[in-house]
């Protein structure tokens, strides 16, 4: 097997990933023999179970190699590990769809509240993504659309990049015990991790209030020291080093952004049941359970 002319180092991290502002936007896709062997072995074991993947998930696998090349990173250059993976990811994504929703499948509500969006790049070129963790409510009823809706949004972002790495804001200015939710917060990072790798450039902490170090301080445990590399822990205009004024939100320091983060998309309703609905399936609870937090949020603005 040849080795490659660019790989990861003992920690698992490439040369772009030990920068301050760290961007996969250059890096160098795998050795043309390791993307081919890799490819060898997913294509014995898609004949095997053709069902477990999308169409447009295997197309990218088959003919581009970044999306190759991203697993094989991830996996130390490791073609079985790597198509272990692939695997994992295609039965995930299945799971939550998400190679079938699209923005406009879910409430018009969940977008006015504003509270996860994709938005403008940062210093480095790449996309942000946001998630303002004062408008988090922990809530069995919430929790699966919730989950469906960040993946969606991440998906949107990832597919704007062409895999090539999103920024990850998670902005926890003015929140408080009853927005911290360990359990989804496991869920959130366990899932960026592996099913979307190289996917996340970095990930900004902002605002970090006292109340909330217990739960990081466990949230930390739950990380390599790999994946702690990637954590930048800043608050208020720190964060122009980053992401420069023009692109950043008007609830934050300096903000000047105009693109609307509230914004509903076209073909959106507002929430109404549809237990019956293939991708977003909405029970008369869950759509009580949405207009209430959206009252209630709303009232918060």
């Amino acid at each position: 097997m040849a080795q490659p002319k660019h790989g990861p180092n003992e920690q698992g991290l490439l040369p772009e990933e030990l920068v301050e502002v760290p961007t996969f936007k250059d890096t160098p896709n795998c050795d043309e023999e390791l993307i081919r062997e890799t490819r060898q072995i997913l294509k014995q074991r898609f004949e095997k179970d053709p069902e477990r993947f999308y169409e447009r998930d295997l197309n990218l696998l088959f003919n581009d190699d970044w999306t190759v090349s991203r697993f094989l990173l991830r996996c130390r250059l490791n073609p079985e590990r790597s198509i272990d993976l692939v695997e994992a990811a295609a039965s995930f994504r299945k799971e939550f769809k998400m190679g079938e929703t699209k923005l406009s499948d879910f409430p018009a509500e969940i977008h006015q509240v504003g509270g996860i969006f994709q938005y403008a790049p940062d210093r480095v070129g790449n996309i942000t993504l946001w998630m303002r963790a004062r408008y988090h409510r922990r809530s069995n009823e919430m929790v699966h659309i919730m989950k469906q809706f960040i993946l969606c949004v991440m998906e949107q972002c990832d597919r704007a990049c062409n895999g090539r790495g999103v920024a990850v804001i998670f902005d926890l200015s003015n929140c408080g015990l009853k927005n911290a939710d360990p359990s989804f917060l496991f869920w959130l990072l366990n899932s960026f991790r592996n099913y979307c790798p190289k996917g996340l450039s970095y990930i900004i902490v902002y605002n970090l209030p006292w109340v909330l170090n217990a739960t990081c301080t466990l949230a930390l445990t739950w990380l390599s020291s790999t994946n702690k590399r990637r954590l930048r822990f800043i608050e208020g205009e720190q964060i122009h080093k980053f992401i420069a004024p023009e692109n950043l939100p008007d609830f934050v320091p300096g903000g000047q952004c105009k693109l609307d983060y509230r914004k509903v998309p076209e073909n959106c309703e507002p929430v109404k049941p549809r237990p019956d609905d293939k991708l977003v399936p909405i029970s008369e609870e869950l759509a009580n359970t949405i207009r209430d937090i959206h009252r209630k949020l709303t009232a918060e603005n």
